[in-house]
């Protein structure tokens, strides 16, 4: 039997959130049932709120971000007062992209942005597992099906080179992030060799997400122009400040996308010097648009 956290000592609780907050996801969800097992009561954005004095209600808004709040004992509605405190539910990591496999002479390869100011060369050399959110069709397309995924083992690894073919290693290493930090997951030349693993752990199809790839034969974008692009498209909806980069356009489009289909669903740039630039659109697969 699961123990409740107002059972558990401060120390306690830290260990089950860092045991349990494997992905932004999963760090709500333990946020919120122990905001719930001391007497919280959940609301949503669809329903009535019924707000009582001395009442304590959280919202979990998309199972990335929760906003809790309590009511004094006297509290009325014409004389409001508000305290705010705000913390991260999200960290560094590994984000795994929707066109996430790639083959390099026999290796499956999992192909991955750098999310956050991570500390790259901690990320080798170490048993790597799977967390998140993945979304898949539904039978509303404006509300695709969300599951939560955690793998019950490590599945990859990102593998330094060995001393002899960089002698220079231990001088320090500017890693690249778009093409030294692809974690290996297995000997195979299958073009889908990760996506069909999670697809066969989740029991869905494959198929059930729709990608849309534009690319050009350019001379493409310094890796610095790439980053404050896709930096800019992260910002929240209809965030058109000075930091958008001037990527008004995309992130017009973005924004009508997430609107329609959910935050699951965006534009995602990919480039690389000399050889081009593809711009990738996800939204939801649709059976009679097959």
């Amino acid at each position: 039997m699961e123990r409740l956290v107002t059972d558990m000592t401060e120390t306690e609780i830290l260990f089950d959130l860092l045991e349990k907050g494997i992905s932004p996801a999963h760090a709500v969800s333990a946020c919120e049932k122990r905001l719930t097992d001391a007497g919280f009561e959940v609301v949503d954005y669809g329903m009535a709120w019924n707000l009582k004095a001395g009442g304590k209600y959280v919202i979990n808004h998309h199972e990335t971000t929760l906003f809790a709040f309590t009511l004094p004992q006297n509290w009325s509605d014409r004389e409001p007062a508000i305290r705010i405190a705000a913390a991260h539910t999200d960290f560094p990591c590994l984000r795994i992209k929707p066109s996430c496999d790639i083959q390099t002479n026999g290796y499956a390869q999992v192909n991955v942005e750098v999310y956050g100011g991570a500390i790259l060369n901690t990320w080798l050399d170490r048993p790597l597992g799977v967390a998140g959110r993945v979304a898949v069709r539904s039978g509303d397309v404006f509300t695709p099906k969300v599951v939560t995924f955690q793998s019950e083992k490590n599945l990859m690894t990102i593998p330094n080179l060995a001393i002899h073919m960089n002698r220079e290693v231990n001088k320090g290493v500017e890693l690249n992030k778009q093409t030294e930090l692809l974690p290996i997951c297995g000997l195979s030349d299958d073009a889908d060799y990760f996506l069909d693993f999670l697809a066969k752990e989740l029991a869905v199809k494959k198929e059930d997400m729709v990608e849309l790839h534009v690319k050009d034969d350019g001379g493409g974008m310094p890796e610095d122009v790439l980053e404050k692009i896709n930096r800019s498209l992260q910002e929240p909806i209809c965030d058109y400040s000075e930091k958008s980069y001037n990527v008004y356009g995309l992130k017009n489009v973005q924004d009508r996308i997430q609107i329609a289909y959910g935050k699951n669903y965006k534009i995602r740039i990919e480039t690389e010097e000399d050889c081009g630039t593809e711009v990738i659109v996800t939204i939801p697969y649709e059976e009679e648009h097959k």
